[in-house]
This record gives C-alpha cells, structure tokens and sequence, in this order.
C-alpha cells in the first residue's frame, strides 16, 4: 500500500512469516528503537540509520540456517568465532554480544563548526557500560597485538580523559617509514551506548554537542515530516539527504577542477572552462 500521510509519502509493506520462531524471520521481531542515536546525529548529517536488530541472538539463529544450507558452514563459523577469541583474548559469542541491547545507529554529516573531514559515527547499546568498556579494551587490545605480527598496520590503544568521558584512541601506523594511516579510531561508552568514530575530534563533538543541548537532525524539518508520519514502535528508522550530498561533491569537486583542470592544459575537441561553473 502507498499513499500521502500529510507532507510525507510512505509506501507500506506486510511480510507474513507462519513459522517466525524460527530462522531468519525471527531477527525482524524487535523492540521499538529508543532515538538516542537520533539524539546524536547533528543538523549536517545527511546519512543516518537506526534500528533495533538482536546483535546478542544473531549467531544463535543464523548457526541453524547455516546448517541446512549447508553442513559444514557451522564449522567454519565455529572456527572464525575460535580465531577471534585467539586474537582478542575475548569470546565474541559468550563474552560480547550478549551484552549489547540490540540498538545499532549511525551518522554521516559535515561537523557544525565547519571543516573538510565528514563525521563517521557508529554507536551500539550496551547492557552493562562498565563490563563492557572493559571487554572492548580487552578486545581491542588483543586485536592490535596480533594485526602488528600478521599484517602491514600496526597500532596502540591509550586512553585521555576528557570531559568526564575515558576516550580510547586507536593510534595506526604503517610498519614502513613513510606508511600513513589517514584516521585515529576512537570509541567510548556514554550515555549507554559504545560509541566510535573515524577520528577523535569527531567524538569531541559529539561530546559538546550532547552537553551544549545543540538542536540535532531530530529538529530539522525532513526529520520532523518523517517522525510525524513513522510508528510509534518502529524498530527501524533511515535517512538520506540527497540534496546535501550532491551539494557536498559540487563543492568539492568544482574547486577542484577550477584549480587542477585547466582549460589550456585539456586536450578535449570543446573548451572546458570549469570557472564559468555556477
């Protein structure tokens, strides 16, 4: 079915699923999302999503549907979850999954006081922020160690304290002289919640944000149409600023062809002069 509710246009599909206690179907049946992902994402983010997926029952249901597909997908499963609990020191399994509440968001957007570099955030909810700081520190520790014998990357994990908040920052570097890694991964636990971002000054803004009470996408007025017109018990929520991605490119790659792509250095059949662009 699909129709106008007010400003919006929503188009509404049923799935019917007789044996939904079972399979794949079964992952559909969620809580309601609580928004504080949405109470992250700032007035810029022109990507954002949220849902409500059980991330602690995923293995459990999927380990089954393995097995008929075919008989030897659990073993190979089995031997990933062995090889991760080996690198980290962690049993992803037992030991992590279970202790996230299921909330999964993220945002996209350029930050608010300005700059070249988007923020790239990712945030999931935790049962219990303590435990589970301290298993993600295990985690992430044991990860570095063993990428740094097998791979081409090397890091270290180091904690700052700022505004209140343990931020952990994943410093990587090439293992050759002249390698760069051109991000600082950076997580914490606030508000409930293991929050990570591509860059530390990304968290810090969030961070001030989330003291200041700085109105974020939620207030904008695509987001507020959307809100009106979504289910109260929605377990799911998507956003895609289309209009503020094309303008992000435009103005990017416009400048950058005004000052790369000369006109007297193409060799094209038609003049391209990129400064008469609007």
């Amino acid at each position: 079915a699909f129709g106008f509710h007010g400003d919006v246009f929503r188009e509404t599909l049923v799935l019917d699923a007789p044996a939904g206690d079972a399979g794949l179907m079964s992952l559909f049946r969620a809580k309601p999302i609580d928004r504080k992902g949405l109470a992250m994402a700032p007035s810029t983010a022109f990507l954002f999503g949220e849902s409500s997926f059980p991330l602690s029952r995923l293995l459990p249901t999927i380990r089954p549907v393995l097995a008929e597909l075919d008989a030897d997908l659990p073993q190979h499963l089995d031997k990933a979850m062995a090889d991760a609990k080996a690198a980290t020191g962690v049993d992803l399994e037992k030991d992590l999954l279970p202790m996230l509440s299921d909330e999964l968001s993220y945002y996209v957007g350029m930050p608010e006081t300005g700059g070249l570099y988007p923020e790239v955030v990712v945030s999931l909810g935790v049962k219990d922020p303590a435990a589970f700081e301290k298993a993600a520190q295990k985690a992430v520790d044991g990860l570095l160690q063993t990428v740094g014998k097998d791979e081409h990357v090397t890091g270290r994990q180091r904690m700052v304290e700022w505004h209140g908040k343990r931020l952990y920052m994943i410093e990587l570097a090439g293992v050759r002289r002249h390698d760069m890694v051109p991000f600082t991964p950076t997580w914490t636990v606030m508000d409930g919640r293991w929050v990570v971002t591509l860059v530390p000054h990304a968290m810090k803004e969030l961070i001030l944000r989330t003291e200041q009470g700085a109105k974020g996408l939620a207030e904008q007025e695509d987001m507020v149409s959307i809100l009106r017109s979504a289910p109260e018990n929605a377990t799911s929520l998507g956003y895609f600023d289309l209009q503020a991605l094309l303008t992000l490119l435009y103005d990017t790659g416009v400048p950058l062809l005004q000052t790369v792509a000369k006109p007297n250095l193409l060799h094209a059949p038609v003049r391209l002069d990129w400064a008469m662009l609007p």
